[in-house]
């Protein structure tokens, strides 16, 4: 007997799709409609695929979306998080199923009662931070607490960053999503529980807490910390935990580099930009705050190859980095470590190039990561590499000894394939789906995988694929 077949509609034709496209294609039954606001680009996906089809929609528009979510089974969003609620209003009133890779907005969280009375699933944050990270941590809480045990200490982190063979930039990144919302949430404030006390970062001052992070014998990473921490000791249901923090992890120097374009205001909103070099721009906004670099800093600017404009700039950007109060203590050592970085990054990305130059269109933000955009993009043939780390500190029943039990997944890219991130991301959102429509996952609302009856299939059809996350414990 043949298989009901499902009509599954996909919202967006970004990074993620074609994974998301190619897990559910594996199912025969499975027929997809990959609509987006960008038709070229859904076309070109559906054509490469069978029983794939392409539409424009207009996510801000019901009367775009209704057609397409009556004729589906189920919705996958893939469009930016601020338009998921517009998308679940009409799956409400089509009676139809969500999944979103995406934090729960207050604007989602609101559907929570009418999808309940009309028994429908809308799952959220089901990719990889958050997604992946929610199930690897749930397994453990709940294994700890069936064993009678507590976690005294809770710590998340994740990255996506280049492969080592190809991290030849000074930041040791290159995007593997929107670079302006990589770039824009370097600027958002951090809380987290350190010692049972509140600790809260703002986003001035967030990368100035990046700490040194072993992920292994081989790999040693920094990270900082990520928004609000604090929501996940109730949602995780850590009771017993003094320390709860979740953190994003880069190559050592990213935060270094990146604070001294903060301080020189590249972060900012601005729109002071004009048509001009980036020379031009930069001897404006630093103004004539102009002044010499100690003996052994300007030791280290002579030597650069920077004359004339390019020194002064440089020694000015140097002088705002190093001045800093979280610098006032640094060695010696240190700050000429500091002033290198900046120097090299300074070159390799061409600020002083006449050909770099700025837009009256564009904020400052904008035009530093359209300049940045030029060097972090992977190019054919490289890869892309996603770690992801839970570390728990576990005391069991009648056991006076702390264990530490790390979940670790570390995944590669294909080269000239499917990214890391893309299949990290995009998988795990495409078995949610596929368990929704075999009614496998039943659960309704406005839901996150942080219930065994979500998270235990996930994983187990996420590790039929070998996406898995290694445990150790010591």
């Amino acid at each position: 007997m043949a298989s009901k077949e499902h009509k599954i509609l996909l919202l967006g034709s970004g990074l993620m799709a074609e994974a998301v496209v190619d897990y559910l294609l594996k199912r025969q039954e499975n027929h997809i409609m990959i609509a987006s606001n960008i038709e070229k680009d859904a076309q070109t996906l559906a054509q490469k695929k069978q029983r794939c089809q392409s539409a424009y929609v207009d996510v801000t528009s019901e009367d775009s979306l209704t057609p397409l979510i009556s004729n589906c089974d189920l919705v996958i969003s893939y469009v930016p998080a601020i338009f998921h609620p517009n998308v679940a209003k009409v799956c409400i009133a089509q009676k139809k199923n969500l999944v979103t890779a995406s934090y729960i907005s207050p604007g989602m969280a609101a559907f929570d009662e009418e999808a309940k009375k009309l028994g429908l699933t809308f799952l959220n944050e089901i990719g990889l931070d958050p997604g992946i990270d929610h199930l690897a941590t749930m397994k453990t809480v709940d294994e700890v607490a069936e064993k009678g045990g507590k976690i005294l200490e809770y710590e998340s982190w994740c990255g996506g960053l280049p492969s080592p063979e190809f991290v030849d930039n000074p930041l040791g990144y290159k995007f593997s999503w929107s670079p302006i919302g990589a770039i824009g949430a370097l600027r958002n404030d951090a809380k987290f529980l350190e010692n049972n006390e509140v600790k809260t970062v703002s986003g001035k001052d967030l990368l100035y807490v990046a700490e040194e992070k072993d992920i292994n014998v081989a790999l040693r990473l920094e990270g900082y910390p990520n928004r609000d921490s604090l929501q996940y000791k109730s949602l995780y249901n850590l009771v017993d935990c003094h320390k709860v923090l979740r953190g994003t992890l880069r190559y050592s120097g990213f935060s270094t580099i990146m604070n001294g374009f903060k301080e020189i205001g590249l972060f900012e909103n601005d729109k002071d930009c004009k048509d001009e070099t980036w020379v031009e721009f930069l001897t404006r906004l630093l103004g004539d705050s102009h002044k010499e670099a100690c003996n052994l800093i300007k030791q280290i600017i002579d030597e650069s190859g920077f004359d004339g404009i390019e020194k002064q700039l440089t020694t000015q950007i140097i002088n705002k980095a190093l001045a800093n109060k979280n610098y006032t203590a640094l060695s010696e050592e240190k700050k000429t470590k500091i002033a290198k970085l900046m120097i090299k990054s300074l070159k390799h990305f061409n600020f002083f190039c006449n050909t770099m130059k700025t837009s009256h269109e564009k904020s400052r933000i904008e035009n530093f990561v359209a300049l940045l955009e030029k060097k972090l993009t992977l190019a054919p043939g490289e890869t892309d590499l996603v770690v992801m780390q839970h570390s728990f500190k576990i005391q069991y029943k009648d056991s006076p000894k702390i264990v530490t039990r790390k979940s670790t997944l570390i995944m590669i890219g294909e080269k000239n394939g499917k990214s890391a991130m893309s299949v990290t991301v995009g998988t795990p959102s495409a078995i949610a789906a596929q368990l929704i429509l075999d009614k496998v996952i039943t659960d309704v609302g406005v839901l996150m995988p942080n219930k065994k009856s979500i998270y235990e299939p996930i994983l187990h059809a996420l590790e039929e694929i070998n996406i898995r996350c290694v445990e150790t414990e010591e």
